[in-house]
Formats: C-alpha cells, sequence, structure tokens
C-alpha cells in the first residue's frame, strides 16, 4: 500500500546539516523524508545512521519497518516502491541505500520524480563516499544532505577527542596530539589506536567510562618496530633509505593509497617545518620536541631531535617542492605509476 505523498513533517530539503542537527530534527519529529549522507569519514557517518534508524524505529516492528537496498543493486524503481510503502504498526518506516554512488544515471529519473513529492512516513537515506555522486544532483533541492569530511591533520587531535567523548572514554589533550603524531595523518588508524588504548585503560580501570592517558598511549599503541604509519616517516627523515622503501613497499601493499601516504607525507613536513621556525626563533631542537610531545618514549623523542637537526628549513622547502611535483606527476600518470613516482621522490628526499 502506498504512503500519502506531499510534504513530510520535517522540512523538505535543499539544506546542509550536521550529525548533530539531524539527530535533534529526529527528535522533535521534524525529520526530513530524504537524507544524503556523504564522505568519507565513517565512523561519525555510522553512529549517526544507528541514532536515526533507533529515532525511526517502534519497538517490535523494526523488521517490518527497516530495510536496507545497495545502489549497484537496486533499481530506482524498487528504491520508491520500498519508499513509498506504507508503515506497519509504526509512525514511520526507514530506508537506507548504501552504495549510494553507484547508483546508475538510468535509476535517477524515478528517484528525483519521487522526491518532488515524497512519502510523508517513510525517512529515506542514501549514503555515499563520493563527495560528487550522481545521486546529490538528482536530488538537488530536494534532499537533506550531510556531510562527513575526513579529518585533515591539523583537525585529528580534536576529532579523536570528539570520537572519545562519543564512546564515553576519557581522553586528555596530550594523548589525544600523540594518538595523532602516531597515526600519520590517518583518522583510520588514529581511531583504532584509541581502542586499542582503551582496551589497555579498561584492563587498568574503570570499564564503563576508561581514562586514556598519554603514557598509556605511549605504552600501548606505538608497538615494535615498522608497525605503525609513523615509521614510514620516521625512516624517510632519519635518513634510512632502504628501510624507507620497503616501509612504503609494505604500505602499498597493505592497499595504502599512494595519494594518502603522499598526504602524511606533506602533513609531517608542514609539521617539520613549524617546529623548525621555533629552533630557528632561538628554542633548542629538544625543547621543541618536549613541548609539541612530551608522553613521547624517549627513544622517539631522541630521533625526533635528530631529524630536526638533520633537516634544516631549505631541506624542507627542497622536500615540500618535491611533494607536490609528485603529487602532480601521480595525477597526470594515474595510480598506475603510484609506487614508482613515490620511490623516486622518498629517495631525493634521503639525500637531500
Amino acid at each position: 500500500m502506498a504512503a500519502p505523498r506531499g510534504k513530510a513533517a520535517g522540512a523538505r530539503g535543499g539544506r546542509s546539516l550536521d550529525g548533530a542537527a539531524l539527530l535533534r530534527a529526529a527528535r522533535e519529529g521534524t525529520l526530513p523524508p530524504i537524507v544524503v549522507m556523504t564522505g568519507g569519514e565513517r565512523f561519525s557517518r555510522e553512529r549517526d545512521l544507528r541514532a536515526l534508524r533507533a529515532a525511526c524505529s517502534t519497538e517490535g516492528l523494526d523488521e517490518f519497518n527497516s530495510l536496507v537496498l545497495f545502489g549497484d543493486d537496486a533499481s530506482g524503481d524498487a528504491i520508491v516502491r520500498h519508499a513509498e510503502t506504507l508503515p506497519f504498526g509504526a509512525p514511520r518506516r526507514f530506508v537506507l541505500v548504501r552504495r549510494a554512488g553507484k547508483l546508475a544515471a538510468r535509476e535517477m529519473e524515478a528517484i528525483a520524480r519521487y522526491a518532488e513529492a515524497p512519502s510523508a512516513t517513510t525517512c529515506l537515506v542514501f549514503v555515499c563516499d563520493e563527495g560528487k555522486a550522481p545521486i546529490l544532483t538528482a536530488l538537488s533541492g530536494n534532499a537533506t544532505v550531510v556531510t562527513y569530511a575526513v579529518p585533515r591533520d591539523y583537525q585529528l587531535a580534536q576529532w579523536i577527542q570528539r570520537q572519545a567523548a562519543n564512546d564515553s572514554i576519557v581522553l586528555d589533550e596530550p594523548a589525544a596530539r600523540l594518538i595523532a603524531d602516531l597515526a600519520g595523518g590517518s583518522h583510520i588508524r588514529a581511531h583504532a589506536a584509541l581502542e586499542l588504548a582503551a582496551v589497555g585503560a579498561r584492563a587498568a580501570g574503570p570499564r564503563d567510562k576508561p581514562r586514556v592517558t598519554a603514557a598509556l598511549v605511549a605504552t600501548v599503541v606505538t608497538g615494535g618496530p615498522d608497525e605503525n604509519p609513523f615509521h614510514l616517516n620516521d625512516a624517510l627523515l632519519s635518513r634510512e633509505g632502504a628501510r624507507t622503501v620497503s616501509l612504503l613497499r609494505d604500505r602499498l601493499a597493505a592497499d595504502d593509497s599512494g595519494y594518502a601516504l603522499l598526504g602524511r607525507l606533506e602533513a609531517q613536513l608542514r609539521r617539520q617545518m613549524e617546529m623548525r621556525a621555533a629552533v630557528e626563533a632561538g628554542a633548542t631542537p629538544r625543547a621543541v620536541i618536549q613541548a609539541r610531545s612530551p608522553m613521547l618514549p624517549p627513544a622517539i623523542k631522541s630521533r625526533l631531535v635528530s631529524q630536526l637537526e638533520s633537516f634544516d628549513t631549505q631541506r624542507l622547502i627542497e622536500a615540500m617542492r618535491l611533494a607536490r611535483k609528485t603529487d602532480r606527476a601521480i595525477k597526470s600518470w594515474g595510480s598506475g605509476n603510484e609506487a614508482a613516482h613515490l620511490e623516486a621522490l622518498l629517495w631525493r628526499i634521503v639525500t637531500l
């Protein structure tokens, strides 16, 4: 049976919200009828999806009123048919379309027609990792868009603190900064490090609200040689050519993208340049490292001091120029040449 059509209880779209505002709208009964979640930051997105589904659920009837479809498998007509179906014994139905970026262009016409007058009793959610997916064009002006952007390297410490708060983990600021440094700019590895540290904190203290300190992170997360993406940049800035290339090949074999590795390298070079500026302003390398990361293990601090002494500002500027040149080369030639371009870049930086 088809649901009534027309303007739903929530505003009909054509706007952008953050996750908190979307969940607030759900609690207040003003949930938009069509939501598009986009962006590569999946941890916050999946948490909000669970909360959104819960807000649409009626106890005991969830299996009748919740449905998950996949864009590389479902047709536009099927999505519309499920969205138009009346909920069973509940005020609202929840229809989730994952991999919405894979929807074929021919499926957009039916979805666009539906979006002009969506069901008042369905929350239809499209999830896509791509920021420019065709579904966004098809629903232009008729959907609420929530973007989950991957945090930049300078945002990573604050982002990991928010993740910790959402998971009822007490994380102090030095610990967050240390996790961000050890993650090498990767929010996925930063989240994994947080989870690992939380396991250690639960073993040592309260399980319901574990406290993660920088000392605990240094003990639990740093691990042995070459277990962490931090070690690729460490080997490079320590001028250990053979180890650098070996680690690069390991990271590529583990499906790290060349773009991601290059982005982490550029982030590290920017951090090095900031620290060099402090040294040239009169601080000692050891004082700069101590001020930035006071809870790092002594052995790592010593290596960072040596790196700071080894690469002066001119060498760092040249390394950044080479990295940006490599970025342009990879984009020009395509991903098939990533490994060769990156190896050449790393060898040149090692020998600066």
